[in-house]
């Protein structure tokens, strides 16, 4: 706290208590005009650099944070990319496996589809439809390769002799095979 300079209140030290009193509340205060006015204009000086500088903080803050935005915009767009990239990858990778496997290329891309979507249910519905015309696959290939029996029914396999194999057999092997199966021989022969 500033104190008075009582330097210029004559006698001041040979006052009594009560004097000094009185002296001090008489006392005017010199001001020093050009003074405070220098100490006014640095005060109001300073006081407008800081506004400019906070207004300049945040024009670059701003800037700052639209800048931000544009990059946390790009970073979005980008793992979007990679995001949907990887998943392509992963279908491509599954649907091949599939492929493979056996599967038609559709079954394989409905099956690769739901495995990248997580849908299970789909998934396993496509492996139940895969199951089901590859067991068919594998009834009509059998059935395929068994023998006929031959007609009349009496359960005698189709030998697999065509009417031009037997004309081509030596004449006794032609009649043993004829006594052997007599049905087929009879067919060949349209009887």
């Amino acid at each position: 706290m500033a104190k008075i300079d009582v330097s210029g209140i004559e006698g001041y030290a040979d006052m009594s208590a009560e004097d000094k009193v009185k002296a001090l509340e008489d006392f005017e205060f010199s001001e020093n005009t050009d003074e405070l006015t220098k100490y006014k204009n640095l005060v109001s000086q300073r006081n407008t650099e800081v506004g400019n500088l906070n207004k300049r903080i945040k024009e670059l803050e701003a800037a700052q944070n639209g800048k931000m935005s544009e990059a946390d915009k790009t970073i979005s767009e980008l793992q979007a990319t990679v995001e949907e990239l990887t998943k392509t990858n992963t279908f491509n990778s599954l649907k091949a496996t599939y492929i493979g496997m056996g599967y038609s290329e559709e079954l394989a891309a409905e099956r690769a589809q739901a495995e990248v979507d997580g849908e299970r249910a789909k998934a396993a519905e496509a492996e139940r439809k895969f199951i089901e015309a590859h067991d068919k696959a594998i009834k009509a290939e059998l059935l395929k390769d068994t023998p006929r029996p031959g007609k009349g029914g009496t359960g005698t396999p189709d030998t697999g002799m065509t009417l031009e194999k037997l004309r081509k057999m030596a004449p006794l092997d032609r009649k043993a095979w004829a006594d052997a199966h007599q049905d087929e021989y009879k067919r060949l022969y349209g009887g």
